[in-house]
């Protein structure tokens, strides 16, 4: 299985209470669970649908776990070059995405590619907020010519989440990608016009990623332990409540804790299996 969900053409859609398992990397892709790919479709050599969209979608209340990857954000061309209307308006919050594992599951280990081809429509008003998530190689990957617009409106707040090895890092593309410095304020600042990355725990980024080379205004966990999850299980079905005296306790922008609402996300999905 290439992945859980994938919308290539499709408008206001609500993505509740689901839980999701297992995706692996092969075929064409790398194992994301969730991708939100608006493509214009080629056939016999024509591009059949340049009015193909992925628009104002949310995804909520969702456990997403055992896969390659999270999330692909891309507006990219079909195999022949044809490019989508548009690509925008996502609202991704309360999720927990748990033993995302590239080795294990033969991808990319990542929590989200966020990407755009070149002369393709960019995405905007992005937001990604109260997500408990554990990458181990790259929490955001990114891509966009510089001789595109820039990404407009992301929104990264109040989440709980592992930097990876690698924590903010180019898709590629070399220099003429926003992305090139692989340095987290630097790629936001470069990537995307304006954006608000605030509120997070930033849970064990490598020595060689201080607070200094993050945007002001987020929090910095040591490692998992610091966090005080009730349980975390080595982040394969754990209880990722947050313990009394977490410091990450009511510390969101909306006063409530960091991460998802495990209380909220665990009601939605009682009975789903």
């Amino acid at each position: 299985m290439k992945n859980l969900l994938e919308l290539k053409n499709a408008q206001r859609v609500l993505v509740d209470s689901n839980i999701m398992e297992y995706t692996w990397g092969g075929f064409s892709q790398f194992g994301q669970a969730i991708l939100l790919t608006p493509r214009n479709q080629s056939l016999n050599g024509t591009n059949v649908c340049p009015i193909c969209q992925v628009t104002d979608v949310t995804v909520r209340y969702t456990k997403i776990s055992h896969v390659a990857g999270g999330f692909q954000i891309a507006n990219g061309v079909s195999a022949t070059g044809g490019k989508p209307l548009a690509g925008q308006r996502y609202s991704i919050h309360d999720l927990i995405v748990d033993d995302i594992d590239g080795p294990k599951y033969g991808g990319t280990g990542l929590f989200a590619q966020i990407s755009n081809a070149p002369g393709v429509s960019v995405i905007q008003d992005l937001q990604i907020n109260h997500v408990t998530a554990f990458p181990a190689h790259t929490m955001l990957s990114v891509g966009n010519a510089l001789s595109n617009p820039d990404m407009k409106n992301f929104v990264f707040s109040n989440n709980l989440i592992t930097t990876g090895r690698y924590p903010v890092w180019s898709v590629g593309g070399g220099s003429s990608n926003c992305a090139f410095s692989d340095v987290p304020i630097s790629v936001l600042s470069t990537c995307f016009t304006p954006y608000s990355f605030t509120h997070n725990a930033l849970v064990a980024a490598p020595a060689s990623f201080p607070s200094t080379k993050w945007p002001a205004g987020n929090y910095f966990a040591g490692s998992t332990t610091t966090v005080q999850f009730t349980n975390y299980n080595g982040d394969i079905g754990g209880d990722y409540h947050l313990a009394a005296s977490s410091p990450y306790k009511g510390a969101g922008t909306d006063h409530k804790d960091l991460g998802a609402d495990i209380t909220a996300l665990t009601a939605a999905t009682s009975g789903v299996y």
